[in-house]
């Protein structure tokens, strides 16, 4: 659940609008392969810190890449996982004035969400997998009801069958503006060795189930958005999804709207989705620092404290989608498609080395 909430939940408000925009209704072949990229990833990830057996993520790239390949490679990652949660949280600030705060300034909004955030980080991995694990099935049935309440208002449905022709450019372009949705940083591998496996594959079936979860809500986003505003209405708006939600009505004498599952569903996501994300960040810095200095609140705090300040910078979401799309998209891709092969390649070298050397020793 950690895992799952960990992806998608942080920008879910902002799908399929430039997806669409990019590839119309063939959108959907990017979402395919963009989710079996993340499964791909997922899965390395998993293999790679089984092999290396430390803990938290600092640890296995430091007995994979020795200590200067540590002290390279991981500011880079933390900087980009930084980077994305500020991104994130910026256009999250602006959906929520433009919609339903408009008289609260964003950055009351964004700190407030920040705020619950290392409220749940600061805590001890088992307490705050025990609030994800509360949370995260009621996220998921409050989406899944709202979705089911916008069924009613499908109006294209021939807008959801793709075309046969595939256009590689635009396919390309689509599957990688879906990349961020995926983006974790190092959360997977820093969770994965703090869980009892009853098998040794157990751990990558459970990282591939997460993120196909995640990606079939995305799909089922996909379909609803599409079916009711149609292509060229999704590529236009900004928020696609407020408006298909803004349109379902309830008949009943106690509910009017489903304005409140909106905001207490995607508040919560978010909220659920920094903290996580504040929590192995945290984690993997305290483990840095010196004996004395290990106080994880603290670093915590200075962590969500730089995201909200970074999100600030931010002057409006035409700037945060650019620097979503056009600069964040292509470095982090790049960046875990090179490393994470690396470090599993050369995780599974050094430890057929390892055992050819103990071998030797015995005989």
């Amino acid at each position: 659940m950690m895992l799952s909430v960990s992806v998608v939940a942080g920008g879910v408000y902002l799908w399929p609008q430039m997806v669409v925009l990019t590839a119309g209704s063939n959108g959907v072949y990017a979402l395919f392969t963009t989710t079996a990229v993340a499964m791909a990833v997922t899965s390395m990830q998993i293999a790679w810190t089984a092999r290396t057996q430390h803990r938290p993520y600092t640890g296995a790239l430091q007995d994979t890449w020795g200590k200067w390949g540590l002290w390279i490679l991981f500011p880079i990652g933390a900087l980009t996982i930084v980077g994305l949660d500020a991104t994130m949280l910026s256009l999250f600030g602006d959906m929520m004035r433009t919609f339903f705060y408009p008289m609260t300034p964003r950055v009351v909004t964004m700190a407030i969400i920040v705020l619950a955030g290392v409220w749940i980080a600061v805590r001890p991995l088992n307490t705050v997998a025990r609030i994800v694990q509360f949370w995260f099935p009621l996220v998921l049935l409050s989406a899944l009801f709202l979705m089911s309440l916008s069924l009613t208002n499908l109006r294209f449905a021939r807008a959801l069958i793709p075309s046969t022709t595939l256009v590689v450019p635009q396919w390309a372009r689509a599957s990688l503006a879906t990349w961020f949705l995926y983006a974790n940083g190092a959360t997977t591998a820093s969770l994965v060795p703090h869980v009892r496996w009853k098998k040794p594959g157990g751990a990558i079936w459970v990282g591939v189930g997460a993120i196909g979860l995640q990606g079939s809500m995305l799909l089922m986003l996909y379909a609803i958005t599409l079916g009711t505003l149609g292509p060229p209405a999704v590529a236009r708006l900004q928020w696609p999804i407020i408006y298909v939600f803004s349109l379902v009505t309830v008949r009943t004498f106690f509910l009017k709207g489903v304005g409140i599952f909106v905001i207490i569903t995607w508040t919560t996501a978010m909220v659920l989705y920094l903290a996580v994300h504040f929590f192995a960040l945290g984690w993997n810095l305290e483990s840095l620092a010196t004996a004395s200095a290990r106080h994880r609140w603290w670093i915590t705090a200075l962590v969500a404290g730089a995201v909200w300040f970074l999100a600030n910078l931010v002057p409006s979401d035409v700037d945060a989608r650019w620097i979503l799309f056009r600069l964040f998209n292509p470095l982090d891709l790049a960046w875990t498609a090179l490393i994470v092969p690396l470090s599993l390649g050369r995780a599974i070298i050094r430890s057929h080395r390892k055992g050819g050397a103990a071998s030797c020793s015995e005989s």
